[in-house]
């Protein structure tokens, strides 16, 4: 069990490293080569996930974070069974829920980031109508407009809109894994009663 946690453990490393090299524009042959590696490796794996439509939010495609939270269960569950601890169900489930809230509240600090990113461009960038800016744009317009509109249907300045969804969605992530850290352990507590 120790071998095969160690192999899914440098597995999801070597996911991790390829999802990185796909954010990387280069045309550099020795990066391309080492990528082009790394992607005969791990693309068996992930694209059993990549079908998964629920997981394509705009040019954005979440289906990596289920195929590593998939093998850190495998790494759980191996480490545990190589310590001879027997887990219940409970503590499965608990495990679980709190990796996918974990991932979503990644999420929610992914587009704040890329929100600040763009509010900051839109005051620095001495081409403001850059390509890179406006996919941008076309990619967040919707998610911040969807956001505000739970809350007011006025009419705000693209640039507030930014920056009070970014704030917004940093206090979910802050507020969010904390309340659910409180949550599971008072369950946790109460059910060990």
């Amino acid at each position: 069990m120790r071998i095969l946690s160690t192999v899914l453990s440098v597995y999801s490393f070597i996911i991790f490293i390829s999802i990185l090299f796909s954010w990387i524009p280069s045309r550099s042959s020795g990066f391309m080569k080492i990528k082009f590696y790394i992607n005969q490796v791990t693309n068996p794996y992930l694209n059993i996930f990549r079908g998964i439509q629920w997981l394509k939010i705009g040019n954005l495609d979440l289906s990596p974070m289920l195929a590593l939270l998939v093998l850190y269960f495998g790494i759980y569950v191996a480490d545990n069974m190589a310590s001879l601890v027997l887990l219940s169900g409970w503590d499965l489930l608990f495990w679980l829920v709190w990796r996918i809230w974990v991932i979503v509240m990644g999420v929610f600090l992914l587009f704040s980031i890329i929100m600040l990113f763009r509010l900051l461009m839109l005051y620095v960038s001495k081409n403001p109508s850059s390509t890179f800016l406006n996919s941008l744009d076309s990619f967040l317009f919707p998610i911040v407009s969807r956001t505000l509109g739970i809350f007011t249907n006025r009419t705000i300045p693209y640039p507030w809109a930014l920056g009070i969804v970014a704030v917004a969605f940093l206090a979910v992530r802050i507020l969010g894994r904390w309340g659910m850290a409180l949550l599971l352990e008072f369950l946790r507590n109460l059910l060990n009663s």
